[in-house]
């Protein structure tokens, strides 16, 4: 949670883009180009509710659950205790620990409009 304080969560997204996975909008309203992560945070709920947000993350329509937590910053640092498994770009790895940071202009894209 912001300013360090512990909680439990299901998920915890970050992102610089919108899209994972093959086209799945994880962070609908993300922007590459203006400096920020997108940190989106699924609390622990009932298989009910969780399979509801599932719904709504394929279609890009979480932010709008009230259960759901959405946060833009430039960094961000996440600690576990037992530690997490994470995805890297698709790539698996456990850790008790893991920061994120953002530095602007570091790679260079070329999109369409």
């Amino acid at each position: 949670m912001p300013g360090g304080s512990p909680a439990s969560f299901t998920n915890i997204i970050v992102a610089n883009g919108r899209y994972a996975g093959g086209g799945v909008p994880v962070a609908p309203q993300a922007d590459p180009s203006d400096g920020q992560l997108d940190v989106i945070l699924i609390p622990q709920l009932p298989a009910a509710q969780l399979a509801i947000v599932a719904t709504e993350i394929l279609l890009g329509k979480h932010l709008a659950n009230r259960e759901i937590i959405h946060h833009r910053a430039t960094q961000i640092a996440i600690s576990s205790r037992p530690r997490m498994y994470f995805s890297i770009d698709g790539e698996p790895f456990a850790a008790a620990s893991l920061s994120l940071q953002l530095i602007p202009g570091a790679l260079n894209f070329v999109t369409a409009r």
